[in-house]
């Protein structure tokens, strides 16, 4: 269930609502400038009502169809009230919404093949093969480094130390042969 944000969304209400009222009808064509939710999906994010008193009420939308949101009423310790047509109902910040991030509710499992900036996130196998890659204080826990290569360094000249391995070389046989003068 994560949490959704838009910068500056703000419209007014189309027409007045009752204090028990679960859908809220927006200002014609206004519904666009506030995230995409929908009840299917969990996704919700929350607004504020403010009337002509400045009186507000912080309400958790959970789906938008166009110019009509459907809502929680009363959230973040407010009253659900009366609006009428024309009062202000804008995302601000909230406390909900602060806390609700704070406690990882915007937390989202990602399907296999999923791409953010372009590049793929992948889940972690038992086996991954590093190519072209720099390990910064690497820990290896267990298991072993076979046939290390080494070559290519750029960089400026580096000492590498290879962990003892358990193979033993072949034997070196020198043949002498004496040369006729």
């Amino acid at each position: 269930m994560p949490i959704k944000f838009t910068n500056n969304a703000t419209t007014t209400l189309a027409s007045s609502i009752t204090a028990s009222a679960t859908s809220i009808p927006l200002a014609v064509g206004t519904g666009a400038l506030f995230p995409a939710v929908t009840t299917a999906s969990g996704n919700y994010f929350y607004a504020t009502l403010v009337n002509s008193s400045n009186n507000i009420e912080i309400v958790k939308v959970t789906n938008r169809a166009t110019d009509t949101l459907t809502v929680v009423r009363g959230q973040d310790g407010t009253t659900a009230n009366a609006y009428i047509g024309g009062d202000k109902f804008e995302l601000r910040p909230t406390a909900g919404a602060l806390e609700d991030l704070g406690s990882g509710m915007n937390i989202v499992d990602l399907p296999a093949g999923t791409t953010l900036g372009g590049s793929a996130i992948t889940t972690p196998t038992a086996t991954q093969t590093l190519t072209n890659k720099t390990l910064t204080s690497p820990t290896i826990n267990g298991g072993t480094i076979s046939s290390p290569n080494l070559s290519g360094d750029t960089g400026p000249r580096q000492r590498h130390r290879l962990a003892p391995t358990t193979r033993r070389l072949p034997a070196l046989r020198l043949r002498l042969v004496r040369l006729p003068l």
